[in-house]
């Protein structure tokens, strides 16, 4: 065979692989059944094959990065049972007339000997027939986003394992989250995140609408800091958008959480929570009702609990409601006392919530001030005098 002879038998040879990986890569990909049949009949492929269909994804992979993975593939798989194995968008799709148990533990091997990267995916479903591969291949397209919903970035996927989806409703429930951050209710903030998560987990949706639920939920999270804070927390976007796993997403936004619950109940901190600041707000309208008590607020104002309310106000400001209000009614009575104004002792008590029982006010106000309202009174005129 003379040199010309060589070369066009090579060529033949190298237009025949070409030709026969074609073909099969447009049955799988685009199922017209004519590319199968004339696969079939162009190399005698027997109709009763049974074959491993493999999908290996990179996401951004360079083509010299996909040629190693074929070698690897090579590697682990008889030539001559090797049907397929082409670059297709951003995956490597093989089919091999092998069972998977012959491919699969090699390529785990090769992974966890750090041969292949951590960033590769992969999903297989064996003992399939060609005229199901298009069906299959679909299917495992769609496996490969599964890898979202693990603990790590990169797994191999067991195609025939994978359970369908739930029918779920999917609505964080932003305002009930704010409320519990707001209030410092870290076991029911946990409750509303991991629920939406299990929601998520459950329904599997397309990672991109997953990462869209997530992002809804960390914004509402970082509401509830304090305005000064919220620059450092914005960050977080861009950290949740380059996270590989909703499990990595969760943890970061229930740490987020945590910090700004914590931040926000530190004794001394003036930046309370929403249910502190609404709390101060009715005491300081409400100050000369009679009927300001915990109770009353708890139960006609803000329609919460009144144990839980008052142990969140006395973590914040550091003093309970009664001793709270008290001293916000003699700091107000002793303005009122040395004004100008001729208010009589009654009067005072009356504008501090005491009511008409100002013989009671005046026991009070002795002991904050260790003086009696009349006495005070003088002082404070002496003071202004001199």
């Amino acid at each position: 065979m003379d040199s010309y002879e060589f070369a066009d038998t090579v060529k033949q040879e190298v237009l025949g692989v070409i030709l026969k990986e074609q073909l099969l890569k447009e049955y799988i990909v685009g199922t017209e059944n004519a590319f199968l049949e004339l696969y079939k009949d162009m190399f005698d492929i027997p109709d009763g094959m049974s074959v491993t269909l493999l999908i290996m994804r990179e996401k951004g992979a360079e083509y010299s990065e996909f040629a190693y993975l074929k070698n690897i593939i090579s590697e682990t798989t008889d030539e001559d049972k090797l049907l397929l194995c082409t670059v297709f968008s951003d995956m490597l799709i093989v089919v091999a007339s092998v069972p998977e148990t012959v491919i699969i533990p090699g390529l785990e091997k090769m992974q966890r000997r750090g041969r292949i990267d951590g960033t590769i995916t992969a999903a297989y479903s064996g003992g399939k027939s060609l005229k199901e591969l298009p069906e299959i291949y679909t299917h495992l397209v769609k496996c490969l986003d599964y890898c979202f919903y693990t603990k790590s970035g990169s797994t191999f996927i067991n195609g025939d394992a994978m359970g369908p989806a739930e029918e779920r409703v999917i609505e964080p429930d932003c305002g009930a989250v704010e409320r519990a951050l707001r209030c410092g209710d870290l076991s029911k903030v946990h409750y509303l995140i991991f629920e939406l998560f299990r929601n998520i987990e459950r329904s599997r949706p397309e990672p991109i609408i997953a990462r869209t639920y997530c992002m809804e939920l960390f914004v509402c999270v970082i509401r509830c800091c304090e305005s000064e804070r919220i620059g450092k927390y914005m960050k977080g976007l861009t950290l949740l958008q380059e996270m590989k796993t909703l499990f990595e997403i969760k943890e970061y936004i229930i740490g987020t959480a945590d910090e700004i619950v914590e931040g926000n109940s530190l004794p001394g901190n003036k930046n309370y929570s929403k249910l502190t600041r609404d709390t101060l707000d009715i005491i300081e309208k409400n100050i000369s009702n009679e009927n300001l008590t915990l109770s009353w607020i708890a139960g006609n104002v803000l329609y919460t609990n009144v144990d839980y309310l008052g142990k969140v106000f006395k973590r914040e400001t550091g003093k309970n409601f009664s001793a709270y209000v008290m001293e916000k009614r003699m700091e107000i009575a002793k303005v009122l006392i040395m004004g100008d104004k001729k208010d009589k002792i009654y009067e005072v008590a009356e504008k501090v919530g005491y009511g008409s029982n100002s013989q009671y006010f005046s026991q009070v106000f002795k002991k904050y001030t260790g003086f009696s309202p009349v006495v005070y009174k003088e002082i404070s005129k002496i003071s202004r005098s001199g």
